[in-house]
């Protein structure tokens, strides 16, 4: 059956399901963390949790592993790192939200994200102020697929790589940042006013628990 093997600094460590695996790999801009999320048959192993570095490098292989147990994964415990407060994150995107919402001209921070390198034929930059994630679809009736996605500047969906996956297939992944990414093959409209609205409240209320906008009845 077709599996996931995992390569981070010097340890290896193997995903396989009995049914479907979903496998996501994300930089979460806004909490400076690189995520690795497995599940499959409504159950969660092999996850990661790690402060976000540039540089980190993350290698994948879609290979035949053995039948097992529902859901197996070679890493136990977890690897997690203690949670790290980025306020002046949140904050950058707050203020973003509210320039959207306000009509105005929102430009391009540096961003960060993922450098993919897909069977050394395939070279990608996604990046984003928010969140980019590579997630490996196996085993469902959709078919097996790799996408990389992510979320842009105006909240809009964006899709770098959307294939069918192979049993051989390598993705080597590197945490970066920069201010361009390469061209999408998808680009959803901007976020709708009510998305925005939505989000904004969101970070108004998290801004507020945190003490950083003590006063919600004035404008910011």
């Amino acid at each position: 059956m077709k599996g996931l093997v995992i390569k981070y600094k010097q340890q290896n460590f193997q995903i396989e399901s009995t049914g479907g695996i979903v496998s996501c790999l994300s930089v979460i801009v806004s909490k400076e963390k690189l995520m690795l999320e497995n599940g499959g048959n409504g159950q969660a192993a092999g996850c990661m949790n790690l402060q976000l570095q540039l540089g980190m490098t993350i290698e994948i292989e879609i290979t035949d592993i053995e039948k097992t147990s529902p859901l197996h994964s070679s890493i136990y415990p977890p690897l997690f790192e203690p949670e790290e407060k980025h306020p002046e994150l949140l904050l950058q995107h707050y203020h973003r939200i509210k320039a959207l919402l306000r009509g105005e001209k929102v430009t391009t921070p540096k961003m960060k994200g993922l450098a993919i390198q897909y069977n050394e034929e395939k070279n990608i930059i996604a990046l984003s102020p928010n969140i980019v994630t590579l997630a490996l679809n196996i085993g469902y009736p959709g078919g097996d697929i790799a996408c990389l996605s992510g979320i842009g500047i105006q909240e809009e969906h964006i899709t770098w790589l959307c294939q069918p996956i192979k049993q051989g297939d390598r993705i080597r992944a590197m945490t970066t940042e920069g201010v361009c990414s390469s061209a999408p093959i998808k680009t959803g409209p901007p976020g709708s006013r009510e998305k925005l609205e939505k989000i904004h409240s969101q970070l108004e209320q998290e801004l507020n628990r945190q003490g950083i906008l003590p006063y919600p009845w004035l404008k910011h």
